[in-house]
This record gives structure tokens, C-alpha cells and sequence, in this order.
């Protein structure tokens, strides 16, 4: 839900003051296409540029308020719609209703009064940032009410995968603890007599996190009752399988702090488009403006990977229909959803559009709160459709495809912003001695292992892929190959100190790496084939090692 009305009016009234102040700059972009359209002898194209400005003029009126206006600019592009649309030959009588409407539009132009314009920042300025944040690896803080030696031996395992623990043995410490810092996740032993009790303070305590999870040697289902109504959110029986915990906290988690949604939002009037972002943006929505299609939509596609475009489908440069035939001609965005967001009201012409590559329409005004659901159900929609697409489904990584094509996208991206890229080839040792020692579900447990530390130790701005059984690969933003090499080699530290168990049996496992450096290999081919050299350079030295390529020859971090 967006932040409430009052907030959005603030801003309403703020973007419609900036409108106001440029509304008479509009109306004579109008007055000065007509004058043209009359001197090119009825150029189409100066024609449709015209009913495209009315257009514009008549939404965005419509979004601030201007009824009379609107409804003014609305009959104007209806009068204009007629000779466009038919390919009619404009008469006198045609031409005098065109200016009798002119006339009235720019009388009610000149009679709006409103408050002083409030300077905002330029849409036009650049407001795109790679889509994951710049943020280091958040450290997961994690509280345990416990004494039961047995289960502490085995929960340290989760500081491997970037929890930090803290073991508590008195009621009254934890709770003050969980008060005062408000941890992700607690995990309480419910073989404790006051197990149930913690809980039960800790949300009286107001505290609106963390995850609750209790952990006990009994499993019936009063038991579980218990625990549901006590607010957890998971029930783990003892002896407490490590992988499954870990597995659930992820999903826990990864719940509650998933990427928020990419909007893209293209649209040729400034204000309207800052007002949209605005509502958007409060409401937790990631939002960028393209105010010029033809020369911000390719850059921003690419470089702002949206989850959903809502696009004006009147604009002067380029209409919403032809944009999106353009996107839906390019494989990597045929599946990103267009709304249509328009003052049309013709079902015909709305179901012409969406025909043509929209995936729905929303009229204008549109009401905040509607549109917040609307884009936040077709985003979603969206996300999770694509993510069965390029996600591993094992390892939840990106697949072999995504991740090269990520990477391609990722040198082009350095090429033309002068950036730096290291990309690192990872390969488990021995991955087949697991498989047959101990079959192919435990294997798997430890692929997922193995992703699990790369995502927690790595930064979020890290791409991470299952490039194929067990090897891996991650593409590292702006950095180099050194410090990418460091930062493996710590990953590969922590990976070999888990202890991977089978009943009673524990055992670990290894990984060899490679790292190659952009712009020293300039090119996707250059840089793969370079990472995976220094991979197997890595196994030739007797594995579990991180190496670097470079045009000199193959270099460890301790050599």
C-alpha cells in the first residue's frame, strides 16, 4: 500500500504546480504545429504529431484536475482524429472548428491560476543505476534460546552462509536482546519450559520482527499448534537437519527483502510522469522516467531491466503502439508486460493497442491506490514468470543461458561506460566421489550449498549462475581481478569448512576457481575462454585454489 493520501496530495499539488508553469510553453508547441500543419499543404505527419500534443495536453490536464480544459483538448483531438484516421481531405468548415477550439483552449489556458511552481528535479536527468544495489553483503543476524549442547554444536554451521549467532540460555537476556537489536530470525527451544513464554513476549513487546522458529525433540501435533499459534513461522524436530534450516531461513528471508519491482515508466509529459514515479516510488516500487522514447528507451531497457513498462500511448516522437512493437521485437523484453496508460476511451482503439503488444490499459486519471495495484499485480506476475525461465531449478542460481547472456550484456555495458568486470569460473573438486559415495540427493544438497554461501558472500551488485553440474560462474561489477580473486578465495574458505552430513557421517567439500579480468580480455569470448583457462589451471595445481588469468600468464593470490 502507498504511504497514505495525504502524502500523495502534497506531491500532487507540488507536480501541479510545475505543470502549470509550463502549460502555456505546451499550448504554443500546439499553436506552432497547426501553423505548420496549414503552411505543409495537411502534412500527415506534422498532423499527427499535432493530435499527439493535444493528446498529451488532454491527459495530463485530466490528471491534474483541469476538467474544462481537458475536456476542450479532448473534443480538439477527436476533431483531428477524424481527418487522420479516414485520410480525409481537411474542409474550411473543418479548419474554423479547429480554431474555434484552439481559441477556447487558450482561453482556458490563460485563466488558470494555481500556486507557485515548486522546482523538482529533471526527469530528463540520469536516474538509472545498475539494478541491484551497490550495498555490501548484508550480515544476517540470527538469536538462539537454547541449552541443548548437542543442537549448539550443529547451529554455528550457519555463520558459513553469513549469519551471525548469538546464544542466549536466560529468558530475560534474549528478550532484551531481541528488543534492542531486533535480530532477522530467532530460533527458540521449545524443550525449554519458557519456550513458548519468549515468544509471547517478544510480540507483546511490539516488535514487528524477527522470524520466529522453534526447534523441539517433540513432534505431535499439539506441539505444533503451539508453535503456530506462538507466531513461528517454521518447526524443525531434533536432531535438526542443517540444510533444511538453512533452506527455510533463505526462504524466509529472501521473502521479506525480495528486490522490490522495476518500473519503467514512458511518458512525454514531465509532470505526469514525476507524479506517477512519485505514488509508485512510495509505495516501494524501484521507478525510472523516459521522457524522450527515441533517444532513452534502448539505454534504459538494458541498463534498468524493468519488470513492467507503463507507457503513454499518445507521445509526439513516437507512439506507445510502434514503442512497443519495437520492444516486442527485441527476444530479451518480449515478456516484460506494457500497460497502456491513456486518457482513450475508445475500446476499439484500446484493444487495437494491446493487440499490438500491450498487455493491458488503464484510463486516465487513474487513482493512486488502483494504480499501485494494478502495476504490483502484473509485475509480480511477471517476475515469477520469469524466473521459471532463467532460473536453475535446483539451485534457484541463474541458469547456463541468463548467465552468459548477463555476461554479454555486462561487457557491453563496461565498453561503453568504461567500467571493470572480473568474471570467475567455479568448479567443485571431486564432485563425482560425492555423487557415488553418497548418491545423487546428497550431491544436490551440496550444489545448494554452494550457491547459498556465493549469494550471502558475495554483493548484491554479484551475478551469480549454475553454469552446468557442478560448475559455477559469477560476474563481479566493478572491480578487479585481484580483489574478485580475494573475495573467492574467502568463499572458498568458508564452502570447505562446512560439514555436508549423512546420518552419523560427515564430510566436506572443495571448489577450484578462475578469474579473468574487462577490459584486459575486451570481449565476452576473450573473458570466458580467459576464466576458464585459469580454471583449469587451478585444477592442474592440485585444486582447491583460486587463479587468475592474465595476458602474462596464470597468477595465485600467494604466489
Amino acid at each position: 500500500m502507498y504511504g497514505g493520501p495525504n502524502r500523495v496530495q502534497t506531491a500532487f499539488g507540488e507536480m501541479r504546480a510545475v505543470y502549470v508553469s509550463y502549460l502555456p510553453k505546451r499550448f504554443e508547441e500546439i499553436r506552432e504545429a497547426w501553423t505548420q500543419a496549414r503552411k505543409q499543404q495537411w502534412d500527415r505527419t506534422i498532423l499527427v504529431k499535432l493530435h499527439s500534443l493535444v493528446y498529451s495536453m488532454a491527459g495530463s490536464c485530466a490528471v491534474f484536475g483541469f476538467n474544462a480544459m481537458a475536456k476542450t483538448a479532448y473534443e480538439l483531438q477527436y476533431v483531428l482524429a477524424s481527418v487522420i484516421d479516414y485520410h480525409q481531405i481537411p474542409t474550411a468548415e473543418w479548419e474554423q472548428h479547429v480554431e474555434k477550439l484552439l481559441d477556447d483552449l487558450e482561453e482556458a489556458c490563460s485563466h488558470i491560476r494555481d500556486t507557485e511552481a515548486i522546482s523538482l528535479p529533471s526527469p530528463s536527468t540520469d536516474e538509472v543505476e545498475h539494478p541491484l544495489s551497490q550495498e555490501a553483503p548484508k550480515e544476517q543476524q540470527i538469536a538462539i534460546l537454547t541449552e541443548d549442547e548437542e543442537l549448539w554444536q550443529d547451529i554455528p554451521q550457519l555463520t558459513h552462509f553469513g549469519y551471525r549467532i548469538q546464544r542466549f540460555t536466560d529468558q530475560e537476556a534474549f528478550v532484551r536482546h531481541v528488543a534492542a537489536q531486533q535480530p532477522d530470525a530467532v530460533i527458540i527451544d521449545l524443550d525449554r519450559p519458557d519456550g513458548l513464554e519468549a515468544a509471547s513476549r517478544i510480540r507483546r513487546g511490539g516488535v514487528q520482527f524477527p522470524l520466529i522458529l522453534f526447534v523441539s525433540t517433540e513432534n505431535d501435533i499439539t506441539v505444533r499448534l503451539n508453535a503456530v499459534r506462538a507466531g513461528g513461522e517454521a518447526f524443525f524436530s531434533k536432531p535438526v537437519d542443517m540444510d533444511v534450516l538453512i533452506d527455510r531461513l533463505e526462504a524466509l528471508i529472501d521473502h521479506r527483502e525480495a528486490e522490490p519491482y522495476h518500473i519503467l515508466i514512458v511518458e512525454d509529459e514531465p509532470a505526469v510522469a514525476e507524479f506517477y514515479a512519485y505514488v509508485l516510488k512510495d509505495a516501494g516500487f524501484v521507478t525510472h522516467i523516459v521522457t524522450r522514447p527515441l533517444e532513452e528507451i534502448m539505454s534504459a531497457l538494458v541498463d534498468f531491466q524493468p519488470d513492467l513498462i507503463l507507457m503513454d500511448i499518445y507521445m509526439p516522437e513516437c507512439s506507445g503502439v510502434e514503442l512497443a512493437k519495437i520492444i516486442r521485437h527485441m527476444e530479451s523484453f518480449v515478456t516484460v508486460p506494457i500497460v497502456f496508460l491513456s486518457g482513450e476511451q475508445d475500446v476499439e482503439k484500446q484493444l487495437d493497442a494491446m493487440s499490438l503488444g500491450g498487455d493491458d490499459f488503464l484510463l486516465k486519471p487513474v487513482e493512486p491506490e488502483y494504480l499501485v495495484r494494478s502495476v504490483r499485480i502484473r509485475a509480480k506476475r511477471s517476475r515469477v514468470l520469469r524466473q521459471l525461465t532463467v532460473r536453475d531449478g535446483l539451485t534457484g542460481l541463474l541458469n547456463h543461458t541468463a548467465i552468459e547472456e548477463h555476461l554479454m550484456k555486462e561487457t557491453e555495458r563496461a565498453q561503453r561506460q568504461d567500467l571493470r568486470i572480473a568474471f570467475a569460473m567455479i568448479d567443485l573438486d571431486h564432485f563425482k566421489r560425492v555423487n557415488d559415495t553418497y548418491g545423487h540427493l546428497v550431491g544436490d544438497r551440496v550444489l545448494r550449498s554452494l550457491a547459498r554461501v556465493l549469494q550471502q558472500r558475495l554483493r548484491k551488485t554479484d551475478i551469480i549462475g549454475r553454469y552446468g553440474g557442478e560448475e559455477f560462474a559469477v560476474i563481479l561489477l566493478d572491480t578487479d581481478s585481484t580483489h574478485a580473486a580475494r573475495i573467492l578465495d574467502t568463499v572458498r574458505e568458508n564452502f570447505a569448512q562446512i560439514k555436508h552430513r549423512v546420518g552419523y557421517e560427515t564430510f566436506t567439500v572443495t571448489f577450484s576457481c578462475g578469474v579473468a579480468m574487462f577490459p584486459e580480455y575486451p570481449t565476452f569470448f576473450e573473458l570466458h575462454d580467459a576464466a576458464d583457462k585459469a580454471l583449469y589451471e587451478a585444477k592442474r595445481r592440485g585444486r582447491n585454489q583460486v587463479i587468475i588469468a592474465e595476458r602474462t600468464g596464470f597468477r595465485s593470490l600467494y604466489s
